[in-house]
């Protein structure tokens, strides 16, 4: 086959080209900030979701943080005071589902996971960095 003008055929020499090593989920670094104005939350400047389903996701994020917590009962999640749900009918499984859907379609490094009834997990595949924004 004809090579095209611009094109030029490699020089051989005795070095072999490596690709560039990706970075392991490990080093990856998630930066999450929490507006808590109107509850928003953005990961790597992507809006994500706002509202409860925002407060539930810094909450188990700050759990995780803290103490490496990745499992959450429904039960624990709707004793936290600090998540300010409603008493009657908080709706928490439909919250729950949204921001496992919205997590999913944006494909973030951030998920969550069914781990029976009553129980959610969260993945993290990186570093996390949470900045909250209180103004």
């Amino acid at each position: 086959m004809a090579l095209a003008l611009g094109e030029k055929l490699p020089l051989k020499t005795g070095s072999h080209r490596v690709a560039p090593a990706e970075h392991s989920a490990s080093e990856q670094m998630i930066r999450v900030v929490h507006h808590s104005f109107d509850d928003s939350v953005f990961v790597d400047g992507d809006y994500v979701i706002k509202g409860i389903a925002g407060r539930l996701l810094v909450s188990m994020l700050e759990q995780h943080l803290a103490n490496g917590t990745l499992e959450f009962t429904n039960r624990e999640i709707r004793l936290d005071a600090a998540l300010k749900l409603p008493e009657f009918k908080d709706n928490l499984e439909t919250r729950l589902l949204l921001l496992r859907r919205r997590l999913d379609e944006k494909q973030l490094p951030i998920r969550l996971v069914r781990l029976g009834r009553g129980r959610i997990g969260i993945r993290i595949e990186g570093r996390l960095r949470l900045r909250k924004d209180m103004a």
